[in-house]
């Protein structure tokens, strides 16, 4: 009696195809892998939206650090007049020069390598709107680019003064490379807008 008792109870009953099914999706390993996906998703959308804000106070301060560097040009012009004959100012003041000249260069190579990355990509207009904010965009960066060409140029010029080199091979080597970076900006220019004015018939026959 005992072990047909115990024979009844433990009778195996075979899972029916909707039972495996039900079992199936409320599987705990699949919902905390659900879970997960979804709490990196979120992580990552947060990050994407902190280096947007990051990239645009770069932006910012990258604009606010170039008018300064005008501003510092300027002063050391005005403040030349006085200090001509003064060679510990002189020094001081081309080792300031030769820094502005090098961040003012790598603005422009970092300016034209933006614009050029926009300008290689093509079919990326479908209406008036996408035309017109595409153009906005880059004259923003050509202003910074024009702007970083004019700090180039400027401590260039007062390089030249503070180290009163007058020499003729000298003065041909800095005048030949700030009319290389000229004529590379006049290129990209005329590349730039001959792409969009491209783009734009293309919206506007679409």
């Amino acid at each position: 009696k005992g072990k047909q008792g115990i024979a009844a109870r433990a009778r195996y009953v075979e899972a029916s195809s909707s039972a495996v099914g039900t079992v199936a999706q409320i599987n705990p390993a699949i919902m905390l892998m659900a879970i997960a996906i979804s709490t990196i998703t979120k992580k990552l959308d947060q990050i994407e939206d902190a280096q947007k804000d990051i990239i645009e106070f770069l932006q910012l301060k990258e604009k606010a650090v170039l008018k300064g560097n005008i501003a510092v040009l300027q002063e050391i012009l005005d403040e030349y007049k006085y200090n001509w004959d003064n060679e510990k100012y002189k020094n001081n003041k081309h080792i300031q020069v030769q820094e502005i000249k090098r961040d003012a260069e790598q603005s422009i190579i970092f300016c034209r390598d933006q614009i050029e990355k926009k300008v290689s990509k093509k079919g990326l207009l479908h209406s008036d709107r996408d035309v017109k904010a595409k153009i906005q965009k880059v004259q923003y960066e050509f202003k910074d680019y024009e702007l970083a060409m004019y700090i180039f140029s400027f401590s260039s010029f007062l390089e030249v003064m503070l180290l009163e080199n007058f020499d003729a091979g000298y003065l041909n080597a800095v005048t030949s490379k700030i009319q290389l970076y000229a004529g590379q900006y006049h290129d990209l220019h005329e590349k730039c807008y001959q792409m969009i004015e491209g783009d734009s018939k293309t919206s506007i026959e679409a």
